[in-house]
């Protein structure tokens, strides 16, 4: 078994730095290895409690969102809820639990660490979340369809996002909400129009970073700045 795992990971390594193709990856290993142990190896290279939530997380927390939807998998969002006494969240972890939990919401939705048995990370994953996922899938269009959503350290390339993104186009043509992408986004004017295209405003927070993009801090900066002014 370790030889075999050894004989994958130099493949896999090859292949990520050659494709990025990080879900196919995920599927090969969990073909050949089970879901389990993909699950088992994810929450062994992610130490999730070794880690605090930071200022960052406070402040978004602590702002008047009607949910928060996130396809991370460490609980940093939940942990910085609880300390907060700003404001009560309740954190959905599967979506059996939407009919009970109280808005505002942190909705995990694509699993988290040590508390659920699935990750959604693979390819077959992916396929099938329409289906194994559906209250998670009507909750985020409908979200989409009534409201403006805020996109913060996303990136909007999630399969799911744009699979969601593309259908309330289809229902609301030109009448859907705007998307809102906020980074250091540093974007080509075709990826600015591709964007738009997809009813998805950017926001490009780099007068916000004080030392320009590339600083080891830059990101974080820019966040910060971002949330003050929403505060």
């Amino acid at each position: 078994y370790n030889a075999d795992w050894r004989r994958w990971r130099e493949r896999a390594q090859k292949e990520a730095e050659d494709t990025s193709g990080f879900l196919r990856i995920a599927e090969q290993f969990k073909s050949r290895f089970g879901d389990s142990e993909l699950n088992l190896l994810v929450n062994k290279l992610i130490p999730d409690g070794r880690y605090e939530p930071s200022d960052l997380h406070n402040r978004l927390v602590n702002l008047p969102w009607s949910d928060i939807f996130t396809t991370n998998w460490d609980t940093l969002l939940e942990r910085s809820a609880e300390s907060n006494g700003n404001r009560h969240y309740s954190t959905v972890l599967r979506p059996d639990q939407l009919s009970t939990a109280p808005a505002p919401r942190i909705v995990k939705l694509h699993g988290t660490l040590r508390l659920t048995a699935n990750l959604v990370f693979s390819e077959e994953d992916f396929r099938r979340y329409p289906v194994d996922y559906a209250p998670f899938v009507n909750l985020v269009r409908q979200a989409m369809l009534e409201k403006v959503v805020c996109l913060i350290g996303f990136s909007g390339s999630d399969p799911n996002f744009l699979n969601w993104a593309g259908w309330v186009r289809d229902v609301l043509r030109n009448h859907a909400n705007k998307v809102i992408l906020c980074g250091l986004l540093d974007l080509s004017p075709a990826q600015h129009a591709y964007l738009q295209n997809m009813h998805v405003l950017p926001l490009d927070l780099t007068p916000l970073a004080k030392d320009g993009i590339g600083a080891p801090h830059s990101h974080s900066e820019a966040l910060k700045g971002f949330l003050e002014l929403l505060d």
